[in-house]
């Protein structure tokens, strides 16, 4: 068991001096012959104030007291020795000062009777000194100054601040302050791992709490035997992870005790309900720390809302900037999981820092959700789009008007009418005249071709004449002959060199690729009507040919359209009253036209 007596405290000593100057204190040591303390008071001076004078300063010497000593003597300016002739210690004496005559007092010693310490407290002394007046501060007007006033290798019990002991009593296993300040967790004392604390004070092997044998803490009185880590105490939560607890750790802890925790860095603390020891259990949840989560890596042309660091348990969300859409749409929002993001809805996936999410650009003039005209031309723009109105229409894309190309510039053949379209204009050839409008030419009088019931001068060969690089057709002879001038011949043929030929039926057929070098002359006796005389080429049927097709059937109506037709053009020159039975309707098609040449001879062709 531990020795349980009291530290002995002894009253002040009066002490007065006579000077101007400040005098010189000397301290009364003592030592302590065991490990406990004897502690007095710190000693006080009284003073008087009178007129001021010049004295020396007076100074103690020490004395040597014989031991035993059991009561303290009174010695100008001594020096006590303890009975085991052990030095004691005593702390610096509390001095005034007096303006009057020099007196000495006795100051009171004490040497320790048993096991304990004498200890005394460090003087406070401030002296402000003029010519006549010398006037003493007490501490509680310097309490301001309470760190100051310590001397060198003394330190402030921690709540009774007008205190100071040496540094090295802390955390030593003695109350030397107050209720045991210095021994607290606040002075910077931790228990060891089996130890326990008398309430607030002392740390002691745990194993002399609660084992029959009171006393052993002495502030609070008896704690280790009465105390409530006797009683329904609770042992130590399990510790922490990734942070720790901030609330005193003990050994044991009592009833009503409750627990706070703190995380490390970079995690969040879930303490839905503060952990606390009840009726010898911890009830409630053990905190958890969970760690936090970085911002998702930034999205192009999109953003992530929430700071930098999102705690557990919190959201984000992501959206895009105007004309760009979410790829995959779903889910926008995530909780922050143990550092992980979760995502809101089931079709999700979690991710730590790179969420995989695009901001796409929004196609608006595929979707349709664009403002264009109808008759404007959507054009698709990197996070937006453009409409421009169709050649055609004026206006600023959203709103197109026509434009009447016929009343401006328009490019039409001069044989043609311009006629006004939406967005655009058609030229229509006149009357007479064929092309596509932007170029008109003398209309065919006839339909051609195979779809007329045209024949082909190069399909149908077997029924014609072909010489050296000529095809020549066979001879056509209608039955009422041919007038020609003042004679009637009897026959016709036609060439790929644009002639036709009228003749008799004795006349040899010839190809005439070409007209005479010289020309005709009187003499000449041929009889020739050419719709053009060059010499042609026939390549294939495909590309070119002349078509053709004998009409000798009355009832035709070819007859009749094309008395229509040469009326038109022979105004007032057919007579009334003509009505052909015969007609022979050749056409020249896409013929390829070169200069004759001067060596080619006229070829006769037997029939």
């Amino acid at each position: 068991m531990h020795s349980t007596t009291e530290p002995l405290t002894t009253g002040p000593s009066t002490t007065e001096f006579s000077t101007t100057e400040l005098s010189t204190t000397k301290h009364l040591t003592t030592e302590p012959s065991t490990t406990e303390r004897l502690t007095t008071e710190p000693s006080t001076t009284e003073s008087s104030s009178t007129e001021s004078s010049t004295t020396e300063p007076l100074t103690t010497e020490p004395s040597t007291i014989e031991p035993p000593t059991t009561e303290p003597s009174t010695t100008e300016g001594s020096t006590t020795m303890s009975s085991t002739t052990e030095p004691l210690t005593t702390r610096p004496s509390t001095t005034e000062f007096s303006t009057t005559e020099p007196s000495t007092t006795k100051p009171l010693t004490t040497v320790p009777s048993t096991t304990e310490r004498l200890t005394t407290e460090p003087s406070t002394t401030v002296l402000l000194t003029t010519k006549t007046l010398t006037t003493e501060l007490s501490t509680t007007e310097l309490s301001t100054m309470a760190v100051s006033i310590c001397m060198s290798g003394y330190r402030l019990c921690p709540k009774t601040t007008n205190i100071c002991v040496p540094g090295v009593w802390f955390c030593d296993g003695m109350h030397d302050c107050p209720d045991g300040e210095d021994e607290t967790e606040d002075a910077g004392c931790y228990c060891l791992e089996n130890e326990l604390r008398c309430g607030i004070t002392i740390c002691m092997d745990e194993a002399k709490f609660c084992d029959g044998y009171p006393f052993d803490c002495k502030i609070p009185f008896n704690y280790d035997e009465t105390g409530p880590l006797c009683e329904e105490y609770c042992d130590p939560p399990v510790p922490l992870s990734n942070g720790w607890q901030t609330s005193p750790t003990v050994k044991r802890y009592e009833n009503g005790t409750q627990f706070t925790f703190q995380c490390n860095d970079g995690y969040t603390l879930i303490y839905p309900v503060p952990l606390v020891c009840l009726n010898g259990e911890l009830v409630n949840n053990q905190p958890n720390c969970y760690l936090k989560c970085s911002k998702p890596i930034a999205v192009e042309n999109g953003e992530w809302t929430g700071e930098a660091v999102i705690e557990h348990g919190d959201s984000v969300s992501v959206t895009c900037n105007d004309g760009y859409t979410l790829q995959p749409p779903t889910p926008i929002e995530y909780t922050c999981n143990d550092g992980i993001f979760d995502p809101s809805e089931s079709d999700g996936e979690s991710f730590s820092t790179n969420s995989g999410k695009q901001c796409r650009d929004i196609n608006e003039c595929e979707n349709g959700e664009n403002d264009c005209d109808v008759n404007a031309i959507c054009t698709n723009n990197v996070g937006s789009y453009t409409c421009a109105c169709n050649e055609g229409f004026s206006g600023d894309g959203m709103t197109c008007s026509d434009i009447n190309e016929c009343n401006g510039d328009f490019e039409c053949s001069e044989f043609a009418d311009c006629v006004n379209t939406i967005g655009s204009y058609d030229c229509k050839c006149r009357e007479n005249y064929g092309g596509d409008g932007k170029y008109c030419y003398e209309l065919l009088y006839f339909a051609y071709g195979e779809s007329a019931g045209d024949s082909s001068l190069l399909a149908s060969s077997e029924n014609n004449f072909k010489t050296i690089g000529d095809y020549v057709s066979r001879p056509f002879s209608p039955a009422t002959g041919i007038a020609f001038g003042r004679q009637f011949l009897s026959n016709c043929y036609f060439t790929q060199n644009g002639n036709f030929v009228l003749q008799d039926n004795d006349a040899v057929v010839v190809t005439y690729p070409r007209p005479p070098l010289n020309g005709f002359v009187s003499s000449d006796q041929l009889n020739i009507i050419s719709p053009f005389w060059s010499k042609g080429y026939l390549i294939s049927d495909d590309i070119n040919d002349v078509f053709y097709q004998e009409y000798t059937d009355e009832g035709n109506s070819f007859f009749a359209d094309a008395l229509v037709t040469l009326n038109k053009i022979y105004t007032s020159t057919i007579p009334s009253d003509f009505a052909p039975s015969w007609a022979l309707k050749v056409t020249w098609y896409q013929i390829s036209q070169f200069p004759s040449d001067p060596n080619l001879e006229y070829v006769s062709i037997l029939k």
